[in-house]
């Protein structure tokens, strides 16, 4: 089967609109089924600042996405396949930090005593490799 978007506006602010067509789209989609026509709802994806909605379908075809859409009243833009992760394989989950084998930061390695810290912290931010004062007052 392949997925599909379909597409649709919604106002910034409207979000219990989109989970309210979610669930208007997750049944339809479930009564499709039942019928014997390949389809399952799989998410929603909102983007407020687009005010742009996609719900992302699985199905053999893109008339079964239009009407799993008519059954749940959604007015929609478009329906397009989607596909996913064509360009590049799976990348394994990042190392977990670990704080107690993270290097001090350069400021810490920079402190002389009787010095202060958040000036040292905001010389070493503005440039890390630049000579530490006392170093300067050798030359």
């Amino acid at each position: 089967m392949a997925e599909f978007l379909l597409e649709f506006y919604v106002a910034r602010s409207d979000g219990v609109a989109v989970e309210r067509g979610e669930k208007r789209a997750r049944i339809a989609a479930e009564g499709l089924m039942n019928e014997g026509t390949p389809i399952h709802f799989l998410r929603s994806i909102f983007v407020p600042e687009d005010e742009t909605c996609f719900y992302l379908y699985e199905a053999e075809t893109v008339e079964a996405v239009r009407e799993a859409a008519r059954r749940a009243g959604l007015t929609f833009d478009r329906v397009t396949e989607a596909v996913a992760g064509v360009s590049s394989p799976p990348q394994p989950p990042p190392a977990p930090f670990a704080p107690h084998t993270a290097p001090a930061p350069h400021w810490h390695r920079c402190l002389r005593e009787g010095e202060d810290k958040t000036m040292m912290r905001t010389a070493a931010m503005a440039n890390p490799f630049a000579p530490h004062a006392s170093e300067k007052e050798k030359e």
